[in-house]
């Protein structure tokens, strides 16, 4: 991957306003090559309920944890499909060990998406599929845009 996403010991202990979750999670977007973040877009997944509200116009560690996890997700997949896969690996692993088993199965699709082999036992199927997932389209792209 071009440039490391922030484990979850990484993130920002304190609660950033909207413009500073922006700044801390785009420049990750365009190096990536996927679609930023917006104000809009945050405010669309509190109002669907795939992140809690923040905290007096603030977001905690965990706002910046999910908003990272969707940014790739949203590239593929359902809202209602995120929600879910959300829900089952946080009921699974506990938020902090399914952002950062997130992390470590993106980073592995993204270095080897030919490699159809779990990583690890942590990683659960639907979470290897995913990343996957998005590591084949990221390719795909990638070789559409140095094509033109």
């Amino acid at each position: 991957m071009n440039s490391t996403l922030p484990r979850w010991e990484e993130l920002p202990k304190i609660d950033l306003y909207v413009d500073q979750v922006l700044t801390l999670i785009n420049p990750y977007c365009v190096n990536v090559h996927v679609k930023p973040l917006t104000k809009a877009m945050i405010n669309n997944y509190v109002k669907l309920g795939l992140i809690p509200p923040p905290v007096k116009k603030r977001y905690q560690r965990l706002h910046i944890a999910y908003l990272f996890v969707i940014v790739f997700l949203k590239e593929g997949f359902d809202i209602s499909l995120i929600r879910q896969g959300i829900i089952t690996e946080t009921k699974r692993l506990g938020l902090k060990e399914a952002y950062n088993a997130f992390l470590e199965a993106l980073a592995y699709a993204l270095d080897a998406p030919q490699n159809t082999v779990v990583l690890h036992d942590g990683i659960s199927p639907i979470m290897f599929h995913a990343t996957q997932c998005i590591a084949h389209q990221m390719k795909a792209q990638q070789w559409i845009n140095s094509s033109n």
